[in-house]
């Protein structure tokens, strides 16, 4: 399981269970100090489910949610900078011009530069959280044939755990359903900001 690697701490997962014996293999690859400490709490606090061939792919899950998370917000922080760079929002003093029709105010190539930039990598993003969406619906059919598989006397704690494990993965679809709709404010935004400076640049020239 991976990420499309066009954004910043890609990760990546290779995983092998036999599910007759219960034990799980995996590769986590991209984790930085901070992801490898996450990761052993989580198996600290939930040695009960240590068997089930899903509870490490959960993990992957878990954290890509906290990644994207993060880079949604970043690309937040930016479009609010550039709104106040450019003066599209705040008070200013009466009688005076806003910030994005004094001349000179800012460098009106960079920040078209980057407001298109963070429109094109926002959409970029909103389209790898759907492509991602239809990853976790897989591993949720997975867990009905992993019950199948494994001997009579390990369902019932296969079952129990499918139960937890399949609705720990609903909620985080439902978190991503959240993420895509952040991802369509902020290429709205960004447009409408490049509309605002664009129309600055007119009237300067006029």
């Amino acid at each position: 399981m991976r990420m499309d690697n066009s954004w910043s701490r890609d990760l990546a997962m290779s995983a092998s269970a036999n599910v007759e014996t219960g034990m799980t293999y995996a590769l986590f690859h991209g984790c930085d100090e901070q992801d490898i400490k996450v990761l052993t709490d989580w198996l600290e606090l939930m040695t009960h489910s240590a068997g089930h061939p899903m509870l490490l792919p959960a993990f992957f899950v878990e954290l890509q949610l906290r990644r994207h998370k993060r880079l949604i917000r970043d690309n937040w922080s930016k479009l609010v900078t550039l709104y106040a760079q450019t003066g599209q929002y705040g008070n200013r003093a009466p009688g005076t011009q806003p910030v994005s029709l004094q001349r000179d105010a800012f460098d009106y190539d960079t920040t078209t530069r980057e407001v298109l930039g963070m429109y094109q990598d926002t959409g970029f993003l909103e389209k790898g959280l759907v492509k991602f969406q239809g990853g976790l619906k897989l591993l949720v059919s997975q867990l009905d044939v992993i019950r199948s598989s494994v001997p009579e006397a390990r369902k019932d704690f296969i079952s129990t755990e499918n139960a937890r494990i399949a609705e720990r993965l609903q909620e985080i679809s439902n978190d991503y359903d959240a993420l895509v709709i952040e991802c369509k404010l902020i290429t709205d935004g960004a447009s409408l900001l490049n509309n605002a400076v664009s129309r600055s640049i007119a009237v300067l020239c006029l």
